[in-house]
Protein backbone atom coordinates (compact mmCIF):
# COMPACT_ATOMS: atom_id res chain seq x y z
CA UNK A 1 0.00 0.00 0.00
CA UNK A 2 0.96 3.27 -0.80
CA UNK A 3 1.01 5.26 2.42
CA UNK A 4 3.43 8.67 1.57
CA UNK A 5 3.06 10.98 -1.21
CA UNK A 6 6.54 13.16 -1.34
CA UNK A 7 5.78 15.98 -3.80
CA UNK A 8 7.77 18.51 -5.25
CA UNK A 9 6.25 22.14 -4.82
CA UNK A 10 7.48 24.87 -7.29
CA UNK A 11 5.69 24.07 -11.24
CA UNK A 12 4.64 20.74 -9.36
CA UNK A 13 1.76 22.52 -7.85
CA UNK A 14 1.87 25.36 -8.98
CA UNK A 15 3.73 27.53 -12.03
CA UNK A 16 6.34 29.15 -9.79
CA UNK A 17 8.43 30.24 -13.00
CA UNK A 18 5.62 32.77 -14.69
CA UNK A 19 4.37 34.05 -11.38
CA UNK A 20 7.96 34.76 -9.96
CA UNK A 21 8.81 36.58 -13.44
CA UNK A 22 6.00 38.62 -13.43
CA UNK A 23 6.33 39.94 -9.54
CA UNK A 24 9.81 40.49 -10.07
CA UNK A 25 9.19 42.28 -13.33
CA UNK A 26 6.99 44.60 -11.35
CA UNK A 27 9.43 45.09 -8.49
CA UNK A 28 12.11 45.98 -10.61
CA UNK A 29 10.03 48.86 -12.62
CA UNK A 30 9.15 50.35 -9.25
CA UNK A 31 12.82 50.01 -8.14
CA UNK A 32 13.69 51.82 -11.13
CA UNK A 33 11.20 54.74 -10.94
CA UNK A 34 12.49 55.02 -7.51
CA UNK A 35 16.49 54.62 -8.38
CA UNK A 36 15.92 56.20 -11.70
CA UNK A 37 18.52 53.28 -12.69
CA UNK A 38 17.62 51.25 -15.85
CA UNK A 39 16.08 48.23 -15.91
CA UNK A 40 18.26 45.64 -17.11
CA UNK A 41 22.00 47.46 -15.11
CA UNK A 42 19.21 46.32 -11.90
CA UNK A 43 18.25 42.87 -13.45
CA UNK A 44 22.66 42.28 -14.36
CA UNK A 45 23.05 43.48 -10.29
CA UNK A 46 20.13 41.12 -9.01
CA UNK A 47 22.02 38.28 -10.99
CA UNK A 48 25.38 39.07 -9.07
CA UNK A 49 23.76 38.56 -5.68
CA UNK A 50 21.72 35.68 -6.61
CA UNK A 51 24.83 34.01 -7.56
CA UNK A 52 27.21 35.40 -4.69
CA UNK A 53 24.39 33.39 -2.65
CA UNK A 54 23.47 30.42 -5.15
CA UNK A 55 19.77 31.69 -4.32
CA UNK A 56 17.27 33.61 -7.19
CA UNK A 57 15.10 33.78 -3.86
CA UNK A 58 17.82 35.69 -1.60
CA UNK A 59 15.85 37.57 1.43
CA UNK A 60 17.88 40.69 1.35
CA UNK A 61 19.00 40.83 -2.73
CA UNK A 62 17.00 44.33 -2.95
CA UNK A 63 19.06 45.94 0.01
CA UNK A 64 22.63 44.30 -1.27
CA UNK A 65 22.50 45.50 -4.63
CA UNK A 66 25.75 46.90 -6.08
CA UNK A 67 23.96 49.42 -7.96
CA UNK A 68 22.46 51.58 -5.06
CA UNK A 69 25.23 50.87 -2.52
CA UNK A 70 26.45 53.67 -2.57
CA UNK A 71 23.24 55.69 -1.74
CA UNK A 72 22.62 53.42 1.18
CA UNK A 73 25.86 52.91 2.75
CA UNK A 74 24.69 54.84 6.10
CA UNK A 75 21.84 52.84 6.24
CA UNK A 76 20.62 49.75 8.42
CA UNK A 77 18.78 47.01 6.71
CA UNK A 78 15.80 47.83 8.07
CA UNK A 79 16.07 51.68 6.61
CA UNK A 80 16.78 50.19 3.33
CA UNK A 81 13.87 48.16 3.65
CA UNK A 82 11.54 51.03 3.89
CA UNK A 83 13.20 52.93 1.76
CA UNK A 84 12.52 50.27 -0.94
CA UNK A 85 9.03 49.22 0.30
CA UNK A 86 6.69 50.15 -2.32
CA UNK A 87 9.03 48.59 -4.76
CA UNK A 88 8.42 44.98 -2.16
CA UNK A 89 4.90 46.04 -2.14
CA UNK A 90 4.69 45.55 -6.36
CA UNK A 91 6.14 42.13 -5.79
CA UNK A 92 3.68 40.98 -3.11
CA UNK A 93 0.90 42.52 -5.22
CA UNK A 94 1.52 40.72 -8.21
CA UNK A 95 2.27 37.24 -6.84
CA UNK A 96 -0.82 37.41 -4.81
CA UNK A 97 -2.81 38.14 -8.18
CA UNK A 98 -0.47 35.65 -10.72
CA UNK A 99 0.26 32.68 -7.69
CA UNK A 100 -2.59 30.00 -8.40
CA UNK A 101 -2.43 25.84 -8.48
CA UNK A 102 -2.72 23.84 -11.68
CA UNK A 103 -5.67 22.31 -12.23
CA UNK A 104 -6.68 19.30 -9.62
CA UNK A 105 -4.11 20.47 -6.71
CA UNK A 106 -6.50 21.01 -4.54
CA UNK A 107 -8.97 18.21 -5.49
CA UNK A 108 -6.13 15.26 -5.68
CA UNK A 109 -5.35 16.18 -2.00
CA UNK A 110 -8.77 16.32 -1.11
CA UNK A 111 -9.25 12.69 -2.14
CA UNK A 112 -5.15 11.32 -0.87
CA UNK A 113 -6.20 13.28 2.88
CA UNK A 114 -9.82 11.23 2.83
CA UNK A 115 -7.67 7.79 2.22
CA UNK A 116 -5.62 8.73 4.82
CA UNK A 117 -2.11 9.29 2.77
CA UNK A 118 0.78 11.59 4.26
CA UNK A 119 1.86 13.93 2.04
CA UNK A 120 5.25 15.56 2.32
CA UNK A 121 6.54 18.57 0.29
CA UNK A 122 10.03 18.98 -0.47
CA UNK A 123 11.47 21.87 -2.23
CA UNK A 124 14.75 23.60 -2.76
CA UNK A 125 13.31 27.08 -2.11
CA UNK A 126 13.90 28.14 1.71
CA UNK A 127 11.00 27.81 4.52
CA UNK A 128 9.63 31.32 4.71
CA UNK A 129 9.16 31.58 1.24
CA UNK A 130 7.68 28.14 0.92
CA UNK A 131 5.58 28.63 3.57
CA UNK A 132 4.49 32.09 2.77
CA UNK A 133 3.27 30.84 -0.63
CA UNK A 134 1.16 27.66 0.72
CA UNK A 135 -0.17 29.59 3.22
CA UNK A 136 -1.40 31.75 0.38
CA UNK A 137 -2.77 29.07 -1.37
CA UNK A 138 -4.54 27.79 1.43
CA UNK A 139 -3.34 24.45 1.20
CA UNK A 140 -0.58 24.05 4.02
CA UNK A 141 -2.37 22.06 6.55
CA UNK A 142 -2.87 19.28 3.83
CA UNK A 143 0.70 18.71 4.36
CA UNK A 144 2.29 16.54 6.93
CA UNK A 145 5.77 17.32 6.61
CA UNK A 146 8.13 19.86 4.87
CA UNK A 147 11.29 20.13 3.34
CA UNK A 148 13.18 23.05 2.48
CA UNK A 149 16.64 24.44 1.98
CA UNK A 150 18.03 26.04 5.40
CA UNK A 151 18.14 29.61 5.05
CA UNK A 152 21.06 31.04 3.72
CA UNK A 153 21.69 33.70 6.40
CA UNK A 154 21.46 32.72 10.45
CA UNK A 155 22.19 36.30 11.09
CA UNK A 156 19.28 38.36 9.16
CA UNK A 157 17.27 40.20 11.73
CA UNK A 158 14.04 38.45 12.07
CA UNK A 159 11.82 41.82 12.02
CA UNK A 160 13.71 42.86 8.99
CA UNK A 161 13.04 39.46 7.33
CA UNK A 162 9.37 39.52 7.80
CA UNK A 163 9.39 42.99 6.19
CA UNK A 164 10.62 41.68 3.45
CA UNK A 165 9.46 38.72 2.85
CA UNK A 166 5.90 39.16 4.41
CA UNK A 167 5.39 43.03 3.94
CA UNK A 168 4.83 43.43 7.46
CA UNK A 169 2.01 40.83 8.11
CA UNK A 170 2.41 38.37 10.41
CA UNK A 171 0.84 35.32 9.26
CA UNK A 172 -0.49 32.64 11.31
CA UNK A 173 1.31 29.46 9.83
CA UNK A 174 -0.09 26.01 9.62
CA UNK A 175 1.42 23.99 12.03
CA UNK A 176 3.64 21.26 10.25
CA UNK A 177 4.63 18.14 11.86
CA UNK A 178 7.47 16.75 10.64
CA UNK A 179 10.15 19.96 9.24
CA UNK A 180 13.64 19.57 7.76
CA UNK A 181 15.70 22.66 6.81
CA UNK A 182 18.90 20.79 4.83
CA UNK A 183 22.06 22.40 3.56
CA UNK A 184 23.19 22.62 -0.18
CA UNK A 185 25.79 19.70 0.43
CA UNK A 186 22.26 17.30 0.81
CA UNK A 187 20.41 19.76 -1.96
CA UNK A 188 18.26 17.05 -4.98
CA UNK A 189 19.43 14.84 -6.51
CA UNK A 190 21.02 13.89 -3.21
CA UNK A 191 18.99 10.65 -1.73
CA UNK A 192 20.11 11.65 2.19
CA UNK A 193 16.78 13.80 2.55
CA UNK A 194 14.53 10.82 0.78
CA UNK A 195 16.14 8.39 3.75
CA UNK A 196 15.55 10.67 6.49
CA UNK A 197 11.81 10.55 5.58
CA UNK A 198 12.12 6.59 4.75
CA UNK A 199 13.26 6.33 8.36
CA UNK A 200 11.16 9.05 10.00
CA UNK A 201 7.41 7.72 9.03
CA UNK A 202 9.57 3.90 9.36
CA UNK A 203 7.90 2.74 6.35
CA UNK A 204 9.41 0.66 3.05
CA UNK A 205 10.00 1.90 -0.41
CA UNK A 206 7.38 0.21 -1.93
CA UNK A 207 5.07 2.21 0.30
CA UNK A 208 6.35 6.12 -0.87
CA UNK A 209 5.85 7.66 -4.29
CA UNK A 210 7.71 10.66 -5.40
CA UNK A 211 6.30 13.71 -7.60
CA UNK A 212 8.43 16.14 -9.22
CA UNK A 213 8.76 18.37 -12.55
CA UNK A 214 12.61 18.01 -12.98
CA UNK A 215 14.13 15.36 -14.93
CA UNK A 216 17.38 15.44 -13.19
CA UNK A 217 16.81 16.44 -9.62
CA UNK A 218 13.45 15.03 -8.99
CA UNK A 219 12.94 12.22 -11.78
CA UNK A 220 16.80 10.80 -10.98
CA UNK A 221 16.79 11.36 -7.42
CA UNK A 222 13.76 8.98 -7.24
CA UNK A 223 15.24 6.18 -9.53
CA UNK A 224 18.59 6.59 -7.83
CA UNK A 225 17.08 5.71 -4.49
CA UNK A 226 14.60 3.23 -5.90
CA UNK A 227 11.12 4.69 -5.43
CA UNK A 228 8.35 5.21 -8.01
CA UNK A 229 8.91 8.44 -9.77
CA UNK A 230 6.26 10.10 -11.46
CA UNK A 231 7.18 13.23 -13.71
CA UNK A 232 4.72 16.30 -13.60
CA UNK A 233 5.04 17.27 -17.08
CA UNK A 234 3.01 19.82 -17.23
CA UNK A 235 5.02 21.34 -15.19
CA UNK A 236 8.22 21.27 -16.82
CA UNK A 237 10.53 25.00 -17.11
CA UNK A 238 10.54 24.45 -20.74
CA UNK A 239 6.56 24.81 -21.11
CA UNK A 240 6.73 28.06 -18.91
CA UNK A 241 6.67 30.95 -20.89
CA UNK A 242 8.64 33.19 -18.66
CA UNK A 243 11.62 30.70 -18.37
CA UNK A 244 13.79 32.27 -20.71
CA UNK A 245 13.74 35.49 -18.55
CA UNK A 246 14.67 33.76 -15.62
CA UNK A 247 18.32 33.19 -17.30
CA UNK A 248 18.44 36.80 -17.08
CA UNK A 249 18.15 36.88 -13.17
CA UNK A 250 19.11 32.98 -12.18
CA UNK A 251 21.92 32.19 -10.27
CA UNK A 252 22.20 28.51 -12.47
CA UNK A 253 25.62 29.16 -14.21
CA UNK A 254 25.22 28.60 -18.34
CA UNK A 255 27.44 25.41 -17.55
CA UNK A 256 25.03 24.45 -15.23
CA UNK A 257 22.11 24.89 -17.59
CA UNK A 258 23.89 23.34 -20.74
CA UNK A 259 24.94 20.21 -18.73
CA UNK A 260 21.41 19.69 -17.42
CA UNK A 261 19.67 19.69 -21.05
CA UNK A 262 22.51 18.01 -22.71
CA UNK A 263 23.32 14.98 -20.76
CA UNK A 264 21.10 13.54 -17.85
CA UNK A 265 17.66 14.96 -19.32
CA UNK A 266 18.33 12.82 -22.31
CA UNK A 267 19.30 9.52 -20.07
CA UNK A 268 16.67 9.92 -17.66
CA UNK A 269 13.27 8.31 -18.36
CA UNK A 270 10.25 8.56 -16.10
CA UNK A 271 8.19 5.65 -14.77
CA UNK A 272 5.18 7.75 -15.23
CA UNK A 273 4.34 11.16 -16.69
CA UNK A 274 1.39 13.13 -15.62
CA UNK A 275 -0.01 16.10 -18.11
CA UNK A 276 -2.33 16.82 -14.62
CA UNK A 277 -1.76 16.52 -11.11
CA UNK A 278 -4.93 14.66 -10.13
CA UNK A 279 -3.56 12.00 -12.40
CA UNK A 280 -1.76 10.44 -9.35
CA UNK A 281 -4.87 8.86 -7.85
CA UNK A 282 -4.85 6.60 -10.79
CA UNK A 283 -1.38 5.56 -10.44
CA UNK A 284 -1.51 5.24 -6.87
CA UNK A 285 -5.08 2.88 -7.32
CA UNK A 286 -3.08 0.86 -10.09
CA UNK A 287 -0.05 0.70 -7.59
CA UNK A 288 -1.82 -0.46 -4.66
CA UNK A 289 -3.79 -2.76 -6.93
CA UNK A 290 -0.51 -4.93 -8.25
CA UNK A 291 0.92 -4.55 -5.07
CA UNK A 292 4.66 -3.17 -5.97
Amino acid sequence: MIKIIITDIDNTLYDWVDSYMDSFNAMVKKLSIITKKDIGVLKASFKKIHEKHNDIEYPLSLEELDIIKDFNKNLTIKKKLLKYNPAIEEFDKVQNRTLKLYDGVLETFEILKSKNKIIVGYTESMKIYTRLRLHKLKIEHYFDGLITQKEKNNNINLDCLDLRCCNKKKYNFYEIPFLIEYNLNFAKPSTVILEKILKHYNIMKNELIYIGNDLVKDIYMAKKFGIVDIYSGYGSYEKCSKYSQLYEITHWTKEKIEKEKNTLKREVKPSYTIECFSEIIKIIEELEKNKI
